[in-house]
């Protein structure tokens, strides 16, 4: 082998061997991924749902490692979405009042599964809140605003919060 050669074969396997390693290709963070675990009551949940401190992913760091902040939201917005017959759109939209900015976005978007078109008017409503909401993925963590998220439900339909 040459010198240049073993050059490039050293540079190929350290770059293979420290590279840092990226969250999932497909990690969509679609919050209705898995089925609902139960939590004790719906104040419960409804609770982790309006005081959630930030968007988070179902991965972070550079190993892709579980968020363990993501599993109690998902639990809640999907055991919201079984418990769909207790929670009326009134109450959501009360309860949405009195959030934290990333809690408005989880009940906004429990509400749109629940009724598009009320969903909907909420989340073009949220279009003017520029509240920053604090978002975990992967190695990012960035902030957004409530408009910004809002206006990315309507588009989407979903939270897809990986960050490009």
């Amino acid at each position: 082998m040459t010198k240049k050669s073993i050059t490039l074969l050293t540079i190929l396997v350290g770059s293979l061997l420290f590279a840092p390693q990226s969250a999932p290709a497909q990690e969509s963070n679609n919050l209705l991924d898995a089925p609902p675990e139960n939590i004790s009551n719906s104040d419960n949940y409804l609770q982790v749902l309006s005081n959630a401190q930030g968007i988070e992913g179902a991965y972070i760091g550079y190993a892709a490692a579980p968020n363990p902040a993501y599993k109690p939201i998902k639990i809640a917005f999907q055991q919201a979405l079984a418990d769909k017959n207790s929670n009326s759109i009134g109450e959501l939209r009360e309860l949405m009042n009195q959030a934290s900015p990333a809690g408005r976005i989880y009940i906004a978007a429990l509400i749109q599964r629940l009724d598009k078109t009320e969903g909907d008017r909420i989340l073009t409503a949220l279009q003017s809140d520029s509240s920053v909401v604090t978002e975990r993925s992967g190695c990012t963590i960035g902030g957004r605003t409530v408009g910004d998220l809002a206006t990315d439900l309507l588009k989407n339909g979903s939270i897809a919060i990986a960050l490009p």
